[in-house]
């Protein structure tokens, strides 16, 4: 098993504390899915559905704006 580990002053980069709550939620459980399953980081578009019931577009947006994730290419 796998874990996850974020650093002391996550909550502290501008960046995330500029995310709405729904942004949010949805990089850690980003963050958590891609570490567990060992993905090299990448995940596909289905993936983030079942990772937040109640995703918007929105969310995956101001994360690759906010140059957390990227769009695939």
């Amino acid at each position: 098993m796998t874990h996850l580990l974020l650093g002391d002053e996550f909550w502290s980069d501008p960046v995330v504390i500029a995310l709405s709550d729904k942004a949010f939620r949805l990089h850690v459980c980003g963050l958590d899915y891609v570490t567990g399953k060992e993905t090299g980081g990448f995940m596909l578009g289905g993936v983030v559905r079942m990772l937040v019931p109640t995703f918007r577009p929105a969310a995956i947006h101001e994360l690759v704006k906010g140059g957390l994730w990227q769009a695939e290419a």
